[in-house]
């Protein structure tokens, strides 16, 4: 094994590539879905790279909600405006650069676990020789798992995937700096070599130290996920690396005052610094029926969902319609509580126990670490529209993988005789899952099959019916969307449901029924001007001018800035 192909770094490189491409290879024709027409197609900021240089400028004309969204993530906005400036609204050229964003990112936690195993504790293990071959599944796992394909599928997850790309470009170049600096003190030099020592080596750790920061910079106003990365820099430099305790806490400084920049971009304008917390929380909530506690109690249940999903990668729903929990002594709750405790106690224990006598368990406990503190932001307090989607496993399934590859192959050393065996496994495992993830992108191609897929999954998700419909009204398939609209209906009472169902009714032919739906939209939303727009329409075709001129401007008092109202 050690004297195979894979010690070859070219030919990793390569196979992580190659294969990142097979599994995508299906994308780069899927349309802008959901959010990317809100962020993408119909937002102006990206479409003009003037309000870049000048991001205040694009207050004028946004709602206090996209320009908050486009201030904390002005890098991942930016690489949408670049963009849109090469290829307008094409899809391809996006999923071109998701692709290629995954594939780095691939490629970076290779260097980074390679890194690791020259690390002081790391260098002379047991899996010392396997180095190569660890890191290359962990990136495998990484490029090929379908657990991916949200994040690199869906166009605007970007925001994911660029973030957790300059998480671990940050990391990689912290760990350089570090191992220059081990190096450097690894022995003492006489006075001679003091005289004869060059200045860069010196330039050059500043280079790496530096590049470092700016990267963490750069990640936070990527995505909010990037928060726990001093924490993570941090827990990295303890376990691996050696130094003086003062002069690593001046390393660590800099990356300490990073986690300022997300909260300081949320702070509004008229705010003060101790309404922060409540500020945060205000703006993350969003639109969720469930308290802070409830959506606790979820996310213990979601936690073991993710990991679920890692080790067996069946029903991935884009939107999970996931069960309400009110109280944590809930089986499920509790249950899947004493699982996850149990997971990061183990984490805890190998670490302290075994640390000295097999070093290499500090990258499983590393990893486990990962996984539960890069999933703090988006599962834990702050309730965030959904309580699960699985993009969120982006960055924290890095940890997953690197741990996972190194047991492989601690099994490995443990038993030789299997070593042939395992790697067949291995090949047959990375090989499904490549298929898998083919497969599952076959679900993004159109807004027909994505929101079907869902309903088939989740039946009893109003929303994911409501998307359907306007799926099929906007394919011509009427009978189908009022179907599905009709589904909705009987389960809510709904202003905007009652506007579709009209429109898909009117777009079938069926007047009366339209109607019907438009005065049920009046009914449940009076103020609301759309029905009213809506019913002037058809009073227009049928050449009631009279009857449509004072439905139109009855639409228009109750609001004067809708333009489509002014249209008719």
């Amino acid at each position: 094994m050690t004297k195979s192909i894979f010690n070859k770094p070219i030919i990793n490189v390569l196979l992580i590539v190659v294969l990142s491409i097979i599994a995508y290879a299906n994308t780069f024709s899927v349309p802008f879905h959901y959010d990317d027409k809100f962020v993408i197609v119909n937002n102006p900021i990206i479409k003009d790279l003037g309000y870049f240089a000048e991001p205040s400028e694009a207050q004028k004309f946004t709602g206090w909600f996209e320009y908050t969204l486009f201030k904390y993530r002005y890098i991942s906005y930016l690489s949408f405006a670049l963009n849109y400036r090469f290829h307008g609204l094409n899809p391809e050229g996006y999923h071109y650069v998701n692709l290629f964003i995954h594939i780095c990112t691939a490629l970076l936690l290779y260097s980074f676990i390679m890194l690791t195993f020259k690390t002081p504790f790391l260098r002379n293990t047991a899996v010392k020789a396997h180095e190569r071959h660890i890191a290359l599944l962990a990136a495998l796992l990484f490029a090929c798992h379908p657990l991916q394909t949200e994040a690199v599928t869906y166009i605007w997850q970007r925001v994911a995937s660029l973030s957790t790309l300059l998480y671990l470009l940050s990391l990689v170049m912290y760990i350089k700096f570090r191992l220059l600096s081990q190096n450097a003190g690894a022995k003492e030099p006489g006075p001679e070599q003091r005289e004869k020592r060059s200045i860069l080596p010196g330039l050059v750790k500043a280079l790496f130290y530096l590049a470092s920061l700016v990267s963490a910079v750069l990640a936070m106003k990527t995505k909010e996920i990037a928060f726990m990365l001093p924490v993570m820099l941090i827990l990295y430099d303890l376990i691996f690396l050696k130094g003086p305790v003062r002069k690593r806490i001046i390393y660590y400084i800099p990356f300490l005052f990073t986690m300022l920049i997300i909260p300081l971009s949320l702070l509004g304008a008229e705010s003060h610094i101790w309404d922060l917390p409540k500020d945060i929380q205000e703006q993350f909530k969003m639109e969720t029926p469930l308290s802070t506690g409830e959506y606790l109690l979820a996310e213990f249940r979601v936690l073991v969902t993710y990991l679920r999903l890692v080790f067996l990668p069946v029903k991935q729903n884009f939107y999970y319609d996931y069960s309400r929990y009110s109280s944590f002594f809930d089986i499920e709750v509790l249950s899947s509580f004493v699982f996850l405790a149990s997971l990061l106690s183990l984490g805890l224990y190998i670490l302290f126990r075994y640390r000295d006598s097999f070093p290499h368990v500090r990258l499983i406990s590393y990893g486990v670490l990962w996984f539960f503190v890069n999933l703090l932001i988006e599962s834990s307090v702050i309730t965030l529209n959904n309580v699960i989607y699985e993009h969120r496993m982006y960055l924290p399934s890095a940890g997953v993988f690197s741990a996972l590859s190194i047991i492989v192959f601690m099994l490995m050393v443990r038993w030789k005789a299997y070593a042939r065996l395992i790697t067949s496994l291995l090949v047959i495992i990375i090989i499904v899952l490549t298929g898998a993830t083919f497969a599952r992108n076959g679900v993004w191609k159109s807004e027909i099959s994505l929101w079907s897929d869902v309903v088939s999954k989740s039946p009893s998700s109003l929303e994911a019916r409501v998307n359907l419909g306007d799926a099929y009204r906007a394919a011509g398939l009427y009978s189908k969307a009022i179907t599905e609209y009709e589904k909705v209906a009987e389960k809510t009472r709904s202003t905007s449901v009652y506007n579709n169902l009209g429109l898909a009714y009117q777009s079938a032919g069926q007047i009366e029924n339209a109607l019907i739906s438009y005065k049920l939209a009046t009914e449940v939303a009076p103020e609301d001007p759309q029905a009213y727009s809506n019913i002037a329409n058809i009073h227009m075709a049928r050449g009631e001018t009279d009857k449509a001129i004072e439905l139109y401007q009855y639409a228009i008092r109750l609001n004067p800035n809708i333009s489509e109202l002014h249209a008719n």
